[in-house]
């Protein structure tokens, strides 16, 4: 239903407007009953304002830079009914198009499969400037982009030169149309395709990949941006944007190619507390589920990437010039839909990466890095890296709060928390939170916000004055202010249980061991012991293989424990945790009086 045009909006719209004033023009109305009435009245500057409504138009905007705006992406629709582009434009030098609070949907390029110029831009179609002098600016606020169909740019296309601009806009469900001959080039960008620098923020792209006439081919499922060699570079600025479920032989999120030649510069691309999930291929020989790079340097920081996966190799980065990660979590990337997985994750052609305060873990590609050239090893600093994987051992256990669910929040207890170097942890976490909330920040793409121990850690053992204490202690300690000890991995550990001064007599004990960390639904409470414990303990035969009996004083081993004790003080060496691995102890202990109290707890994290 279209707006009613008031007496006073009628007015508004008649009036002629002075010297470098903005005039609106409301569709639709008298004098302009389409959009394309009021954009061919319309000079640099001006407004067109649409009501709510769906406009079955294909908009030409022919040099001159106007705003196009609706009153929200769910109300005010222009839809190319699968047949036309929804708006084409041609900048003039410095214009500037700006699209704000409407939709664009089922657009689709008109060209034949041979013309690449006509096969572009699905939904929005913006021609080349002829050089950087004569470039211009597209921005789009607020929008959303459904079911564009193009060889290239299956939602959107913005030529060479020009700055893209995209604040809180969604592109979606964007594919390729038909695919021209080339023998040059694949189909790309099925999200977007950008020739210029594109900056990108609150943004979300979304099942964005190939479609049939594709063949599963082409580059750059959400975006593809890239530079002729005369443009000196690009730069891909992203911040708190989401790819999700975008697809590409090669990049399924992201394909970022910066052309060599002379007065080539290396593209850029920025990607900061963004979240890439579930994005890559299933066709054979795929790669780079998350990035795609030639020729181009990527930094990324507070940023997740997750459950990407491709056939081929490299699985999650292809290609980076210069790779930097800081405080980004990498986890659980692996070909979709089962498939055998590449022999490296990331790739780092002939030059170096650098991985700061990072999570890479459970991934299924053989090795995390490779370079090409002579390439140096990856700078690995305070990261949470798993191995090859060790026939026998567990995966290690990162303390997520709950990844089945897509939550890779650490909690309390996590290995990932309070070891970072604070260098590095500038800005906030993935959710917007602060850094640096505890001791040191936490590894990683999000911080944990409690700074205390976790719930049940510590214990109920108290002095002679009522004061709690720790009597069980791993390497003559009870842990920091959240309970954690750090070991490295295969480093001899000693356990203790010291008297406690309420007991007239050595103590009886039990200590119990947790593989992993306890979750805070674990937390038991103890009744007669007068408090919680961090975990369920198993007293003789485990039901569950993550928990066991370690030692108990009452009884030699083998029946309840894995270890023989004897009654307090009592000291026992030689255990290692030879593979990357979280141990959480915890027991119970007599105090005297005929009294049995819940020790605190230690967490040993080994990696």
């Amino acid at each position: 239903m279209l707006r009613t045009i008031t007496t006073l909006a009628a007015l508004l719209t008649l009036l002629v407007s002075s010297a470098g004033a903005q005039t609106v023009r409301f569709v639709p109305s008298a004098s302009w009953p389409t959009i394309q009435s009021a954009v061919d009245a319309s000079v640099d500057g001006d407004v067109v304002d649409l009501a709510a409504g769906v406009y079955l138009e294909q908009v030409s905007v022919i040099g001159k830079g106007i705003v196009i705006r609706g009153q929200g992406s769910g109300l005010t629709m222009i839809d190319g009914q699968s047949a036309a582009r929804c708006i084409e434009a041609d900048l003039p030098p410095g214009g500037h198009l700006k699209l704000e609070r409407l939709a664009l949907l089922d657009g689709a390029s008109s060209g034949g499969p041979t013309q690449e110029s006509d096969n572009q831009g699905g939904c929005l179609f913006v021609a080349d400037a002829l050089g950087a002098l004569s470039a211009g600016v597209v921005e789009l606020m607020d929008c959303v982009i459904d079911g564009g169909r193009a060889a290239n740019g299956g939602g959107l296309y913005s030529g060479r030169h020009h700055q893209l601009l995209l604040f809180q806009t969604v592109i979606r469900n964007c594919g390729s149309g038909a695919v021209y001959a080339s023998a040059v080039s694949l189909p790309s960008g099925f999200g977007l395709l950008c020739r210029g620098d594109l900056t990108a923020s609150d943004c979300s792209f979304e099942n964005n990949g190939p479609g049939a006439a594709a063949n599963g081919a082409g580059s750059g499922g959400a975006i593809r941006i890239e530079a002729q060699a005369a443009q000196g570079g690009f730069l891909l600025d992203a911040k708190r944007c989401v790819f999700r479920g975008n697809a590409a032989l090669r990049g399924g999120a992201l394909s970022a190619v910066s052309q060599m030649g002379a007065g080539g510069l290396p593209g850029s691309v920025k990607i900061e507390n963004c979240r890439l999930i579930g994005n890559g291929s299933t066709a054979p020989g795929s790669r780079g589920a998350a990035f795609e790079l030639a020729w181009t340097d990527i930094w990324a920081r507070s940023s997740l990437l997750a459950r990407n996966g491709c056939v081929g190799t490299p699985d999650l980065v292809d290609g980076a010039r210069r790779l930097e990660l800081i405080h980004c979590t990498v986890v659980e990337n692996a070909p979709l839909g089962g498939g055998t997985p590449g022999i490296y994750d990331l790739f780092s052609y002939g030059s170096f990466a650098n991985i700061r305060n990072c999570i890479i873990a459970k991934n299924r590609a053989t090795n995390h890095f490779k370079g090409l050239g002579g390439s140096s090893p990856p700078t690995v600093v305070t990261s949470l890296i798993e191995g090859p994987t060790v026939p026998g051992a567990p995966s290690l256990d990162l303390g997520f709060i709950d990844p089945a669910g897509e939550d890779y929040r650490p909690i309390t207890l996590s290995p990932a928390v309070d070891i970072g170097t604070s260098i590095y942890a500038a800005g906030v976490d993935l959710a917007g939170l602060p850094r640096n909330v505890g001791v040191k920040p936490d590894v990683g793409c999000f911080e944990n916000q409690t700074t205390g121990p976790a719930p049940g850690t510590n214990g109920t053992v108290v002095d002679l004055v009522g004061q709690p204490i720790d009597c069980l202690l791993v390497n003559s300690s009870g842990g920091n202010v959240r309970r954690q000890i750090h070991v490295t991995p295969g480093s001899l550990i000693t356990v203790e249980v010291i008297q406690p001064p309420t007991s007239p007599q050595p103590a009886n004990f039990l200590i119990w061991g947790r593989l992993g960390v306890p979750r805070p639904t674990e937390v038991l409470s103890v009744y007669f012991a007068g408090g919680q414990m961090a975990f369920s303990p198993q007293i003789i035969a485990p039901g569950n293989p993550l928990l066991f009996t370690l030692t108990n004083s009452y009884d030699p081993p083998p029946i309840s424990g894995l270890v023989a004790s004897t009654p307090t003080p009592w000291a026992g060496s030689g255990f290692a945790l030879p593979f990357p691995a979280t141990l959480t102890l915890q027991g119970l202990i007599e105090t005297g009086g005929g009294n049995v109290r819940i020790t605190n707890a230690v967490v040993v994290n080994g990696y």
